[in-house]
């Protein structure tokens, strides 16, 4: 087994530290060093997107999606990057795929739904309603979260009215 390269513990440090721009300096180090894995290009766009830089971040995880990358988390910032770009039914449609994929995670289902607000409150609620109905795992906080956001006052409404547990809805 190969030992760690010293660049290794440049990025622990600078994803500790929050340190955006030397991770990202660190990673593409490390993705010059070896062959660009999935992982690594995956965790390039993280830092890519905490700092903003969606085009980037998108271009990254779709190298990574092309790399072999199956996780969830993947198609889920692959929307953040698409919707930070103002790309709704393209974010849309990463999110769908997050959660075909297995996503859990109650943000997967926040931010489909905030998006899909966005482009239609209807659209929204109708998701809403088929999330729900097929208990999506993490749909209650996800939906409750999206409706206290102040952006989706139909979610909430239609939460109001089916009883949600979350008193800031």
């Amino acid at each position: 087994m190969e030992p760690a390269s010293p660049w290794t513990e440049v990025l622990r440090q600078a994803l500790a530290a929050h340190d955006w721009l030397v991770a990202e300096g660190a990673l593409r180090r490390l993705l010059l060093l070896g062959a660009a894995s999935a992982e690594q290009l995956d965790l390039l766009a993280y830092v890519l997107l905490m700092q903003g830089r969606f085009a980037d971040c998108e271009a990254t995880l779709e190298q990574a999606l092309a790399a072999g990358s199956r996780s969830f988390w993947t198609p889920h910032k692959l929307g953040d990057a698409r919707r930070g770009r103002q790309r709704l039914e393209a974010a849309a449609a990463a999110y769908e795929q997050a959660l075909v994929w297995g996503s859990d995670s109650p943000l997967t289902v926040r931010n489909l739904l905030e998006v899909l607000v966005s482009i239609d409150p209807e659209r929204g609620v109708r998701r809403l309603q088929q999330l729900a109905a097929a208990q999506q795992p993490g749909w209650q906080p996800g939906a409750c979260a999206a409706a206290s956001s102040g952006l989706a006052p139909e979610l909430a409404e239609w939460l109001c009215a089916v009883g949600a547990d979350d008193p800031t809805v």
